[in-house]
């Protein structure tokens, strides 16, 4: 019995990751790629770039777009215009732990506190955000691998103008690597993308600044000089 168990204990520590796929329409993930060897200029200043990434669990479909800034309303924005790419928006959308989403983590995610302007955006459009655990990116390796991917293929030897150009250019690249077979799934991330049955885009989000008001005892607030 020993000399069993000894075997299949050495067949399971070999198989260290098992692969988590996902059934059409149910899980997209996201994550922030920051590209430090590269740079930027508008209205004359030169600015950081970073990547917004998003792939769809099923069908690998992803989206890439390049922003200057990682604030809560530029990661809306770039969500809004992957949704309109892919045509809709899956049940779930994975994150790692970044402050634009979650604002503090504890060990459940029912406990922790999301970003109240993230959160309202998730509610609009009735999709749940999903927090991975701490310190396990594989947990969204699919996004990861993306990331990645982007820094190998895309970005090796790119040439642009202005960030306009760059996107133009992205946006090349997001029609390309999505019509060719994926090497995983062995299919055409674009021809699988009718089986996702995405919620379609009814309504349209506006971004607005989130202001803090304090209520005061007589039950009244104060803004812009009025209460």
């Amino acid at each position: 019995i020993k000399d069993y168990v000894r075997e299949k204990k050495n067949d399971l520590n070999n198989k260290a990751t098992v692969r988590f796929e996902t059934v059409p329409g149910l899980q997209a993930q996201v994550d922030w790629g920051f590209f430090e060897n590269y740079r930027v200029v508008e209205n004359g200043i030169e600015k950081k770039l970073y990547c917004f990434l998003m792939i769809l669990g099923y069908s690998r479909n992803r989206y890439i777009e390049f922003v200057t800034d990682m604030s809560t309303s530029t990661l809306i924005r770039c969500h809004i215009n992957a949704f309109r790419y892919f045509g809709g928006y899956p049940e779930e959308i994975l994150y790692d732990n970044m402050k634009q989403v979650v604002v503090k983590r504890l060990l459940k995610q029912k406990d922790s506190t999301l970003n109240s302007q993230f959160e309202d955006f998730c509610g609009f459009y009735g999709f749940k955000p999903i927090l991975c655990r701490p310190y396990r990116g594989q947990t969204k390796g699919k996004v990861e691998r993306t990331v990645q991917y982007v820094r190998d293929n895309f970005m090796t030897g790119i040439k642009y103008t202005s960030l306009d150009d760059l996107n133009n250019q992205a946006m090349k690249w997001n029609i390309k690597v999505n019509g060719k077979i994926h090497a995983t799934t062995g299919k055409i991330p674009r021809e699988m993308l009718a089986e996702e049955k995405l919620s379609p885009l009814v309504r349209e989000y506006i971004i607005d600044k989130i202001n803090v008001r304090k209520v005061e005892k007589d039950c009244l607030i104060s803004y812009n000089g009025n209460k």
